[in-house]
């Protein structure tokens, strides 16, 4: 598994290369099948998931130009969704009580307006 490092700059740091990697050079690794590890070298905090969501975000955007599938977005956001409900890792799982106080209380107030 390959570790990254994001520093304060936001520059991510590829440890076991020993060189600065971008994005979507991360979402090359995990397209060719290798794993990897995402950490915030500030607070020592595993910032994987959302790493590579915005590495593939930014896939996509570079792909825009071609054209992305409604099918694949769609799917895209299924995945997402599932991994949310789910937990991405053992151990972590989606705050889905306070998701509901949320969407309770945004409720409430709009029926009191």
């Amino acid at each position: 598994m390959r570790t990254i490092i994001k520093h304060a700059n936001r520059r991510l740091y590829d440890a076991s290369e020993r060189q600065v990697i971008t994005l979507p050079g991360i979402s090359e690794l995990v397209a060719g099948g290798e794993s990897v590890r995402v950490v915030d070298k500030a607070s020592g905090e595993d910032i994987t998931v959302v790493t590579l969501l915005q590495s593939l975000l930014e896939r996509l955007r570079r792909r825009s130009a071609e054209g992305v599938r409604l099918e694949d977005a769609d799917r895209l956001v299924a995945a997402v969704r599932a991994a949310m409900v789910t937990g991405c890792e053992a151990g972590d799982s989606y705050d889905s009580e306070a998701e509901a106080a949320h969407r309770t209380s945004a409720g409430t107030a709009g029926r009191a307006a």
